[in-house]
């Protein structure tokens, strides 16, 4: 009798976890075992599940949330796929949360996360610290700094006395772009006309490139890239790049930090170097330009056959979560592709005392009686 209980609530538990459409549910103590594409970090579940709608093909997710006891292991974000768009096996584990995609329930497309995570540390990505005041102070700092997208605070009963008040402001490159790209004769690949690759400023300005070039050493990220171009705008949305070389039969872009000296400029067919531009708006023709014989390959939301490649980049600027596409001119075959773009820190640790979060510049606003802008309560 017992056992025929357990059989049907778990029936039950599997109607309403795969019901059609829209499903916003967060699933405590639940693991989605297998199926994973891959692994991200992540403060809390529903962080972890705008990272799944905005993954190309994650269908599902299971997150290790910080008061897991199962194998050590905290933070962890499994993106996941299956054919049937159902998870395989899935079982009561405690100290897990999964859920579903926001694909089908019309997602924005740069979600305000307005939660601070107490005794959460985000080790990596910094690009600036000092002292702030409190936590609001903190977050304000980063809001209002066009480059940040979280920080952490350390409050006053930290337990390392010398750094309590210390507010770290963090960035980690996440503008749209292809992971993967090769040369490929057949293919007609470029971006969707409304991507943001930089933060939005009033002042426009021109990036300064040096042919032939190469600036050796000082490498902090070598991201993909189509054009030195694209690389200034990576550059450019880097709080802590301070010149670049692009490789163009690498199609790799080189970002470099010494904000002390240039190294000694190098002639060197086929790349080129540069510096970024600062507080003010890069011209992006660049993204105008498709790229003849060159394939971004994966990272597909959709395909469907088009008569050329001028309707492709069209149907990816209509599109609102397309960033890029790759357009195969023997099939006539349209892909359109996007990348996460959710800010998201590369290191998450439990530490007592210590509060993080990320910027409220996406978040509804409103003016209070100080002329501060603060987010909306819900």
């Amino acid at each position: 009798m017992g056992g025929c209980l357990i059989l049907m609530c778990l029936l039950g538990f599997c109607g309403l976890t795969f019901g059609q459409g829209c499903n916003r549910d967060l699933l405590n103590n639940w693991e989605f075992q297998g199926n994973d594409i891959t692994v991200l970090l992540s403060p809390d579940a529903r962080h972890c599940q705008y990272l799944c709608t905005q993954h190309p093909s994650c269908q599902f997710f299971s997150f290790i949330r910080p008061n897991s006891v199962v194998d050590g292991r905290f933070f962890y974000c499994f993106l996941k796929y299956s054919a049937s768009g159902r998870p395989d096996n899935q079982v009561p584990k405690k100290g897990f949360t999964s859920g579903f995609s926001l694909k089908a329930c019309n997602p924005d497309p740069e979600p305000c996360v307005p939660q601070v995570y107490q005794d959460t540390d985000y080790q990596s990505d910094t690009y600036k610290s000092f002292f702030a005041a409190n936590l609001e102070d903190c977050q304000r700092a980063c809001t209002n700094d066009p480059y940040c997208q979280f920080f952490t605070f350390l409050d006053r009963s930290f337990e390392n006395e010398r750094i309590r008040y210390m507010c770290s402001l963090k960035y980690r490159l996440s503008v749209p772009r292809p992971l993967y790209v090769r040369a490929n004769s057949v293919r007609i690949s470029g971006f969707s006309q409304k991507i943001r690759s930089s933060p939005e400023f009033d002042t426009a300005c021109e990036g300064t490139l040096f042919p032939n070039v190469n600036l050796p050493g000082d490498d902090i990220e070598a991201p993909v890239a189509a054009s030195p171009e694209q690389c200034l705008a990576f550059c450019s949305a880097h709080p802590r790049c301070t010149h670049f070389t692009y490789s163009s039969g690498e199609l790799k872009c080189y970002l470099k930090n010494n904000p002390v000296q240039m190294p000694n400029k190098v002639s060197q067919p086929g790349v080129t170097s540069g510096v970024p531009v600062h507080y003010c708006q890069q011209n992006n023709s660049w993204i105008k330009e498709p790229r003849v014989g060159v394939e971004f390959q994966d990272l597909d939301i959709r395909s469907f056959l088009l008569t050329n490649a001028a309707e492709c980049q069209k149907s990816c600027t209509e599109d609102s979560i397309c960033q890029f596409y790759s357009y195969d001119t023997t099939q006539q075959l349209c892909y359109l592709k996007r990348i996460i773009t959710l800010p998201s820190p590369s290191a998450v640790r439990k530490q007592p005392d210590a509060i993080s979060g990320f910027s409220l510049r996406l978040c509804p606003k409103k003016p209070n009686d100080s002329g501060i802008q603060e987010p909306y309560n819900e």
